[in-house]
């Protein structure tokens, strides 16, 4: 007899036995996606389930809140785009785990963008779980926009009957309100979608009369401006590095000092142009502002612009909110909110011994602050400025530790966190030859610094160096200047011009009602660097900073016929401001007092 012919079709029975049973305990067999897709899924998924919950990036006792028939969506109807899409189910996804977003009304799955996403998994995971249409066009290049939409499945359609809020509603409310006319008793949801329209409109007018279209040469006065203080401030701190503090050689003395002033405000002047460079409103190119932010940010600033781009983009998708926004989570030396100590389970639920602290979606872990931070938050206001003048440092170190997490050759379980709440929440890997730009040209700004301090003794050398920080720490209160006065969730700290924010405002009025823009003739623009039209400049983050002042009036014009206000203040008004809410919230801390 001849050879036992094996049946060649065991295989195929085999999987398709396995892929009927797994999905009957995972639900992971759906229609349309291919035999190869699904038996990748079920491995990830098996995977998942004998590591435990290393995928989760909430607390795993938030995850485990939610109602059943939210939880276990994944049906075989799950991948059918006409599938009704309730906003509770859609909340309920929002780890790396399961991560829905919806736009323009459509649902999508994006678990499996999360690690290709340029701006990085944190944005994504930030608006995930809500209708985010209006943070994802105003980030995003239409084109670029919809190339990513098309590469992720869709899930399904949002049901806007059920939706309390919703950009999508916007075509019912054109329909039934006229642009012209405000209703003063329309819904919260018909106003958001109301300023939805009227901002997109205002959009598209914008491109067509080339707003966005990128113009370099706009940039040769900042780049020549830098040029020329780096220039003068390396010429005078060497011209008086052999001053006697002691002697009588105070020409030299004030040649040193007033040189490493203009070092610390080249610092300051070079990190405008960094971050035009990260928002890629220079030369309109990806490839050709992602090298110029690698020489400007890196080699000239000392910041890792990849690092930068991570936490800024995070912060322009999800402003001032408190688990989300790492601009405002600085526990324990700073506390911009009460919550974010308590993690709003108030006075009861901390007696009660419930978790203390925000969790916070940046970091993977709770934001927490020990009895001796509380006390010394009351002081807060007074160390502030103290803290600023040399947070440049800590820059420094987080741009080294993220190049370390992201280093391709770093082995390790990528997750972060400690005990139970460590998560599988780390920043993707870099390419060995992306990773060596970044690590070069991050050298390159240490070897200058060390090529020009090394020419001073040690009592010069620090002087130059705590002077020029001390000085580039404008920055860093510019920064929070435009945020840390500003209400967060629900309480007016400045005053009575900020009203109380409601929690079902839309996108663009929670931008106006969390942010404040500072008030400076035009003059004085390249102090600030475009930092003072901080408004504008998160309503459209792509639009050069040269052309934000342009703005105001449209702007003001939609917020003016929706009665949402703006906050503009002159630079000492506002930093009083800081100081003030500041105050008030450390003092609040400091006595157990929860708002």
């Amino acid at each position: 007899s001849g050879p036992t012919q094996t049946n060649t079709t065991d295989g195929p029975i085999i999987w398709s036995g396995l892929l009927k049973q797994l999905s009957g305990q995972s639900g992971l067999l759906q229609r349309g996606i291919p035999k190869t897709e699904q038996r990748r899924r079920i491995g990830r998924k098996r995977k998942e389930e004998i590591m435990g919950r290393g995928g989760c990036a909430v607390p795993p006792e938030t995850d485990r809140d939610v109602a059943p028939d939210a939880a276990t969506p994944r049906d075989r109807k799950s991948g059918s785009p006409d599938r009704k899409i309730s906003p509770d189910l859609l909340a309920a996804k929002s780890t790396p785990s399961e991560c829905w977003i919806c736009h323009d009304g459509v649902v999508y799955d994006a678990t499996h963008w999360l690690g290709k996403h340029p701006g990085g998994m944190r944005t994504v995971l930030s608006n995930s779980g809500r209708d985010a249409t209006a943070v994802m066009n105003a980030v995003h290049d239409a084109r670029v926009l919809g190339m990513a939409l098309r590469g992720m499945r869709k899930v399904g359609i949002l049901d806007k009957k059920t939706a309390s809020t919703s950009d999508g509603a916007m075509e019912e409310t054109e329909e039934k309100k006229s642009k012209d006319v405000i209703d003063p008793a329309m819904s919260k949801a018909e106003k958001a979608a109301s300023i939805e329209r009227d901002f997109k409109e205002l959009d598209q007018q914008l491109h067509a009369e080339g707003w966005y279209d990128p113009r370099p040469f706009e940039y040769w006065a900042p780049v020549l401006r830098c040029a020329v203080i780096l220039s003068v401030g390396v010429g005078l701190t060497l011209w008086g590095r052999n001053s006697d503090f002691w002697g009588e050689d105070f020409l030299g003395l004030a040649s040193f000092l007033t040189g490493s002033t203009f070092l610390g405000l080249f610092l300051q002047q070079i990190a405008f142009v960094g971050h035009d460079a990260g928002h890629g409103s220079v030369t309109g190119s990806f490839s050709s502002d992602a090298t110029l932010g690698l020489i400007v940010g890196n080699a000239l600033a000392g910041i890792d612009i990849g690092w930068w781009k991570s936490t800024h983009n995070v912060h322009h998708g999800a402003t001032n909110s408190l688990h989300d926004d790492p601009d405002i989570q600085h526990l324990p030396i700073f506390c911009f909110d009460e919550e974010l100590v308590h993690g709003g389970n108030g006075k009861q639920g901390v007696e009660k011994g419930e978790e203390e602290g925000m969790w916070s979606t940046y970091h993977g872990r709770f934001m927490t602050a020990n009895e001796l931070a509380r006390k010394l938050m009351r002081f807060q206001h007074l160390y502030f400025y103290p803290v600023m003048a040399f947070a440049r440092f800590n820059l420094y170190i987080q741009s080294i530790i993220h190049l370390v997490l992201v280093c391709p050759f770093r082995k390790g379980d990528d997750v972060i966190g400690t005990k139970e709440n460590k998560v599988g929440y780390a920043w993707g890997r870099l390419t060995p030859a992306r990773w060596m730009m970044h690590v070069l040209s991050l050298s390159t700004f240490y070897a200058l610094w060390y090529a020009l301090l090394s020419k001073f003794d040690l009592i010069h050398a620090a002087l130059c160096l705590t002077v020029s920080h001390v000085v580039a720490g404008v920055l860093h209160v510019q920064i929070l200047m435009s945020h840390a006065a500003m209400d967060y969730h629900r309480h007016c700290h400045s005053g009575d011009s900020i009203p109380r924010i409601d929690p079902a405002a839309g996108f663009h009025e929670l931008q106006a009602l969390t942010t404040l823009d500072v008030v400076c003739p035009p003059h004085m623009d390249w102090v600030h660097g475009g930092l003072q039209f901080q408004l504008e400049h998160h309503l459209f983050p792509r639009i050069p900073k040269h052309r934000l002042r342009g703005l105001i009036p449209h702007v003001d014009a939609i917020f003016v016929k929706y009665g949402v206000p703006v906050v503009r203040k002159p630079f000492l008004e506002a930093n009083v401001m800081v100081l003030q809410h500041m105050k008030r919230v450390g003092r609040n801390v400091s006595r157990g007092k929860y708002a």
